[in-house]
């Protein structure tokens, strides 16, 4: 897959929205295409048919918290009622076979069992006193795609003396007589473009379908034994009991245009081939040549094709500046604007009736170095490749300031965190880049103060005629906590630890709680942590005030922002770079656009790291030489795109990898450790802001759709996208000093 090829398609994984139809004159079916069965084939999950097992293999206690018990190789039902649950991957007939007999406990009436499927009865045996077999047919009625539940309630009283009187019925088998065992999957050796699929083996996919859904499906034909085989398809919303249902006979004639007739939202799609009556379901299966989902709009492109483009041109008029104001662990509620009570930002707060305010900004990693990295490319972590301590962005990256230079811009960047320098190629298509290097004292980082005094050194001898872009990066938040007076005595008067003054108490404390009075100790690092915040604001409303002293403030594109922000035992523990919760993630967000048009205006829409690119070129009138995943923030601002869309993170610092991907007030998280031990939590940031509870039993098929969205990315990743240096003992130092390596 070339560059412009596999850039279009992380756009389709996240345009998700979008118009198109296909030309009459193609003879394509018109429509966007969002999801390619076959192609996409690697996403889907699998699913085989599950028994309910050999009874004596069981653990103990699961055994007895489903209303069973061992005793040597005999497993007895007690109590009034016993359970087991398997796995069904279409709702069709079942055999089930029960061998035993009651035991001598029962004393008085029938002996017998009631048997329900998923809460619905659907026979009673009468029990003879000796072991016999008992089939009972489960109708397709009552099965369900997924788990499915079997109860047994034993009828007749029992003997109130007799030992282990608890004791209703002695089992000695217990099974599904047709189900397809495991070794199913490995089955499928699956031809090229085809998507083949084994006898009661279940594909699914998770996709968000507009109303207008159709699936065209051709050249299903069987392999194997393939008499009186079916394919089986179903779709599934989110929040619906009834799935839209088809089966299709294979080896008809194609292709084949079926309305999925759904609302809109997130859906389940599932495939299976269900053999024919006493065909072995490991003899054969059915392959499908091509299968994709279509959503029908009146206009536009199809969002999988490839996007290309050219060098950017300035449009016509005046070209604007930009300033990019990067605040380093800045938290968006401890800003005013954001609804933080303690006055820690009036000239922020100030700055936001001239700016747009985005509310939810959700950060593209929880450290540094992955989230400048996305602001100067455009491109997500899992695209840029830089999210580890050693990597380095790609020397024949095309960054922004590479981009705006070709424009006929003058590009400058001030910076007060190593992550960022120079070392690791972030200079890329800067003509001044100055670093500000780490102080060898507790306070480490050169302050916002310092910062603007070396922008408007540079502004001043810059040419006068031609604009500029500048990124500021400012680092006064980012702990340690040292900040100057009058604003520590505002904030933090009482601070109680000295080791929180010298800046060591964030490392000592993710160490050793108990050393120290913890909710003390959280609370002097947030007073500590604001008072820097404060110091930082008042040195961005002196740059505002600059900027309007030199007559440069209404013509300027500003953006002020977080890369991400800090954690204070939200969840346990401290810093950042550590986890994808939203103390970390969800950051500020200001534009002000030249001339402060739509100031004032606040957006509830999601944005990204990977909008500010797209923004800057739409400001001035550029286009991308290539597709980015990002959309212009003013687009979001005037309605132009309201559409939700999923946002993004990735953290990935050490071998532990830690993804998230969020949409609307759902955000699914996956941590995956060195181990291998995969961990899968959804929250529903709704009614659960400080994400407490996993959701994903109550929502399983959002659950799905966000993880094959992270699956998506993960698959497209870029391998040659950024290059990693051994760290000399300099910059281990400086790394250290910033607390990214312990």
């Amino acid at each position: 897959m070339n560059r412009t090829t596999w850039l279009a398609s992380i756009i389709a994984a996240f345009a998700l929205v979008t118009a198109g139809c296909q030309t009459e004159e193609s003879g394509e079916p018109a429509g966007v295409v969002i999801l390619d069965l076959v192609a996409d084939a690697a996403l889907a999950d699998l699913r085989t048919e599950s028994g309910v097992g050999e009874l004596a293999r069981w653990r103990a206690r699961p055994l007895r918290e489903r209303g069973f018990i061992r005793s040597g190789e005999v497993v007895y039902g007690i109590g009034s009622s016993s359970w087991v649950e398997f796995e069904s991957v279409a709702p069709r007939s079942r055999r089930l076979v029960i061998q035993g007999r009651p035991t001598s406990a029962v004393r008085k009436g029938e002996p017998e069992i009631d048997i329900a499927l998923n809460g619905e009865l659907i026979e009673t045996l009468v029990l003879r006193k000796k072991s016999r077999e008992y089939v009972v047919e489960l109708p397709a009625s009552a099965m369900r795609v997924g788990s499915n539940r079997l109860a047994f309630t034993y009828g007749g009283e029992l003997r109130q003396d007799a030992a282990g009187s608890r004791r209703r019925f002695e089992w000695a088998a217990l099974r599904l007589d047709d189900e397809a065992p495991p070794e199913a999957v490995a089955a499928a050796n699956s031809p090229q473009d085809t998507l083949r699929l084994p006898y009661l083996v279940r594909h699914e996919y998770f996709e968000r379908l507009p109303a207008g859904t159709r699936l065209l499906i051709d050249g299903v034909e069987t392999w194997g034994i393939g008499r009186n085989s079916t394919l089986r398809l179903d779709v599934f919303a989110e929040g619906e009991q009834d799935p839209i249902a088809f089966e299709i006979r294979p080896n008809s004639a194609g292709p084949l245009e079926l309305e999925l007739n759904v609302a809109g939202g997130v859906s389940r799609i599932g495939l299976v081939a269900l053999p024919g009556p006493g065909v072995d379901p490991l003899a054969g299966g059915i392959d499908i040549g091509s299968a994709e989902v279509r959503a029908v709009t009146p206009s536009g492109m199809d969002r999988r094709q490839d996007a290309t483009g050219s060098d950017p041109t300035v449009a016509e008029g005046a070209a604007p500046n930009v300033i990019l104001y990067l605040i380093d662990t800045l938290r968006a509620d401890h800003l005013g604007v954001y609804g933080y009570p303690r006055p820690t930002s009036p000239r922020i707060d100030e700055f936001a009736a001239d700016a747009i305010t985005f509310d939810r900004l959700q950060a593209q990693s929880s450290w540094t170095k992955p989230v400048v990295a996305t602001l100067l490319t455009g491109l997500l972590p899992q695209q840029h490749g830089v999210v580890g301590r050693e990597d380095t962005i790609d020397p024949a990256a095309r960054t922004l300031p590479t981009l705006l230079q070709l424009a006929g811009y003058q590009t400058s960047a001030f910076v007060t965190n190593s992550t960022v320098g120079s070392y690791f190629n972030f200079d890329i298509g800067f003509h001044y880049y100055e670093q500000l290097g780490e102080r060898p004292t507790d306070e480490v980082h050169q302050l916002s103060d310092a910062v603007n005094e070396s922008f408007f050194s540079w502004s001043s001898g810059r040419e006068a005629d031609r604009p500029f872009f500048a990124m500021l990066h400012t680092t006064d938040p980012h702990g340690p906590y040292v900040p100057r007076q009058p604003y520590r005595d505002r904030f933090a008067p009482d601070v109680k630890y000295p080791e929180v003054v010298r800046g060591a108490a964030v490392r000592v404390l993710a160490a050793d709680d108990a050393q120290f009075d913890v909710e003390r100790a959280t609370s002097d690092l947030v007073g500590l942590y604001d008072a820097e915040i404060a110091f930082n604001d008042e040195q961005f409303g002196a740059l505002l005030d600059q900027l309007r002293a030199d007559g440069l403030y209404d013509s300027t594109l500003i953006i002020l922002l977080s890369d991400h922000g800090e954690e204070f035992r939200d969840h346990g523990g401290w810093s950042h770079g550590n986890t994808l919760f939203q103390e970390q993630l969800h950051v500020p967000l200001l534009v002000k656009l030249p001339g402060q048009r739509l100031g004032g205006t606040r957006v509830d829409v999601g944005a990204q790291h990977i909008d500010v690119v797209p923004t800057i070129l739409d400001v001035l009138g550029l286009e991308a030489p290539e597709p980015l995943p990002g959309t212009s923030l003013v687009d979001l601002a005037d309605g132009t795109s309201a559409t939700e869309r999923p946002a993004s993170s990735h953290l990935a610092m050490t071998a532990n990898v830690r993804e998230a991907m969020r949409w609307e007030h759902r955000k699914l998280v996956r941590a995956t450790p060195a181990s291998g031990d995969v961990t899968i939590r959804l929250y529903d940031l709704a009614t659960d802001p400080r994400e407490t509870a996993s959701a994903v039993a109550e929502h399983p098929i959002v659950a799905g759709y966000l993880r094959t969205l992270i699956d998506r990315l993960g698959m497209l990743a870029r391998g040659d996208s950024s290059s990693a240096l051994a760290l000399d003992p300099e910059m281990t130092e400086q790394l250290r000093a910033l607390g990214y390596i312990r």
